[in-house]
């Protein structure tokens, strides 16, 4: 019975690693192919097993996400909306912003869709939205306006920091195990427990002098950086 057991445990962890494998090699392949046709990468999240990023107007490459998600850009491409962002929780939850503060979404609790339904009434711009793993996350309007649910207590206070300052909050993204990192105006930024090679990436593109637009953290502490018109850097754990 025990070695059954091994065996089914073996067998789970082979299955997960193939399919990690195949997440990673497959958006650094895709991202390299957007860059060689000159477009512009927007955006970039993960799902358990998959990926998303968007480029352009209203262009997205995916692996492996919900299909409801995967119908609403295809709906929102073909209408030729801008789809502005892109995000999956570990629950299976999304959320999609396009135009100045459209938004749509999949399994979203009723407050969270309360919520930006009145940051919508007040005709805000959504600029981006992150879910954090234990049911929070933040959604960032008008630049440095931000709304938020279960999220550490530090980044609270450095959002509000920079919404005083006047910053322009680019993207905030989390980790699997709470970590956080918020880019902010050109080339700055800020985080807490991140991996160490995320971290050593940022000072090299900061000292290159490059314009930060997004990050993003697998659940495997997988991360990409976009930055410039369509530049990237990452780091797999393969």
């Amino acid at each position: 019975m025990k070695t059954k057991f091994f065996v089914i445990v073996f067998l789970s962890i082979l299955f997960l690693s193939e399919n990690l494998f195949a997440q990673t090699s497959s958006v650094k392949t895709k991202l390299e192919l957007v860059k060689s046709q000159q477009k512009e990468i927007q955006k970039i999240t993960f799902t358990k097993q998959g990926y998303c990023f968007l480029f352009d107007k209203n262009g997205y490459w995916q692996q492996a996400i919900p299909i409801a998600a995967y119908n609403m850009l295809q709906t929102l491409n073909k209408s030729g909306k801008q789809i502005v962002d892109i995000d999956f929780s570990i629950q299976n939850e999304f959320l999609i912003f396009f135009d100045k503060n459209g938004f749509i979404s999949g399994n979203l609790p009723e407050a969270t869709k309360k919520t930006l339904m009145e940051l919508k009434n007040e005709n805000v711009t959504f600029n981006c939205f992150s879910f954090v793993q234990d049911s929070g996350y933040v959604v960032i309007y008008n630049n440095n306006g931000f709304a938020y649910q279960n999220i550490p207590a530090l980044a609270v206070d450095r959002l509000r920091a920079m919404n005083e300052r006047g910053s322009i909050i680019k993207s905030i993204a989390f980790t699997a195990e709470g970590g956080y990192c918020i880019l902010y105006d050109k080339n700055e930024y800020i985080y807490e427990s991140i991996p160490p090679k995320a971290i050593e990436m940022l000072q090299e593109l900061k000292a290159k002098d490059v314009t930060f637009k997004d990050i993003a953290f697998s659940p495997n502490n997988d991360f990409v950086i976009l930055f410039d018109k369509n530049g990237f850097g990452c780091h797999f754990n393969e």
